[in-house]
């Protein structure tokens, strides 16, 4: 056998395997679900134990066996409103929308229903700590804090405008509030009575445009996040005032920060509304590392174990240091299209909303060669 026709053959089934572990390929990578299963999903889904739990555009709750796909339970729901995730802890599992529902994961039945103000205020994204449900109303304009597990108020404050997702330390709740005529601000609750410590306006947020729906990371003495008009903020706890700020962008060409912040290597991160992602300093304000992850950002990037997952049309595994670890989906991967923000597993587990290029919008399972932590 004539050895240079050897080497030949040799190397072209070696570049044809190479090519077919994405493993070894640092650019996009073909995503091959495990399963599928049919449904529209916008919202993120949750892992909860052996389930993975997705809420559909037409408020059906459905739970799946996250291994292969098979459906335990469905629950139908008055409607998902304005949800953007789906919460979970110690046993109850919170479906936010025109009404705030908590279920019982493993069966799908309803323990308690908040309805909020006149019944009608509805439910952005709340938070949890400890055994206490913090919740951003968005018609009733008020911050709520329930019990967890039997849904009881322990105080509402009514505060005027747009309430959105708070942050929860020690003492207090901090809410973004926004309105479309007024100046936007943070405004801090001491946690346990509700009671107003103390108000800070955003600088030029009045309108659509301004303000932030995320009261940010907590680091330290401070909350660090990012506004609609493209700056990069740090605020004292203990009063509320402003230690840093950093404008990094122009709104107007879609680089505002409208998605939630997280904390890795040191600092906090950031994705700009025109894909760039960026890490501050939380003391300085200083960024540490710059990182383009898509042009147009639609989700949130969200810790996975040691790295960043995050979805918008395509999907990405981001390092602490900023180096793009994965990324796979778009039209160069059959044109399967991420409609909502993943969920990931200990194991390795992808789960997300996705749309084909022939209509089909499903559930899918997949496994990445990247291997990730839990969606935390």
């Amino acid at each position: 056998m004539n050895a240079r026709w050897f080497a030949t053959v040799l190397s072209a089934g070696l570049s044809l395997f190479l090519a077919s572990c994405d493993v070894f390929s640092p650019g996009a990578h073909r995503i091959k679900p495990e399963w599928e299963g049919d449904g529209h999903y916008r919202v993120p889904p949750i892992v909860v134990g052996s389930l993975v739990i997705a809420l559909g555009i037409d408020g059906l709750v459905t739970a799946r066996q996250r291994l292969n796909g098979r459906v335990a339970w469905t629950r139908q729901l008055a409607g998902p409103g304005f949800t953007r995730a789906l919460l979970y802890k110690d046993g109850v599992l919170l479906v936010p929308g025109v009404l705030l529902y908590a279920l019982e994961p493993s069966s799908g039945n309803v323990s308690w229903v908040h309805s909020g103000r006149g019944e009608a205020a509805g439910v952005f994204e709340p938070t949890i700590s400890g055994d206490t449900v913090f919740v951003a109303g968005y018609s009733g304009h008020e911050a709520t804090a329930l019990d967890l597990r039997t849904g009881r108020p322990y105080w509402s404050t009514l505060l005027g405008k747009l309430v959105y997702t708070p942050t929860i330390t020690e003492r207090l709740a901090v809410y973004p509030i926004r309105s479309l005529t007024e100046v936007s601000e943070l405004v801090a609750l001491d946690r346990t009575t509700g009671a107003i410590q103390w108000r800070v306006a955003l600088p030029d947020s009045a309108g659509r445009a301004g303000g932030t729906q995320y009261a940010g990371v907590q680091v330290g003495d401070r909350l660090v996040f990012g506004t609609h008009v493209a700056e990069a903020m740090a605020v004292r706890l203990a009063d509320g005032a402003v230690l840093w700020k950093r404008s990094t962008g122009t709104s107007q060409r879609g680089g505002g920060y409208r998605t939630r912040p997280a904390s890795i290597g040191g600092g906090v991160v950031l994705w700009r509304g025109d894909g760039l992602l960026e890490n501050f300093d939380p003391a300085t304000g200083e960024t540490l590392w710059a990182t383009q992850v898509g042009a147009l950002t639609l989700g949130n990037p969200r810790r996975c174990g040691e790295h960043l997952c995050m979805s918008s049309g395509k999907g990405w595994i981001v390092s602490s240091r900023g180096a793009v670890l994965w990324e796979g989906g778009g039209p160069d991967d059959g044109n399967i299209f991420f409609l909502s923000d993943v969920a990931t597993s200990d194991d390795g587990w992808w789960y997300a909303g996705v749309s084909y290029n022939d209509k089909r919008t499903l559930l899918i399972g997949f496994r990445p060669s990247v291997a990730v932590g839990a969606t935390q």
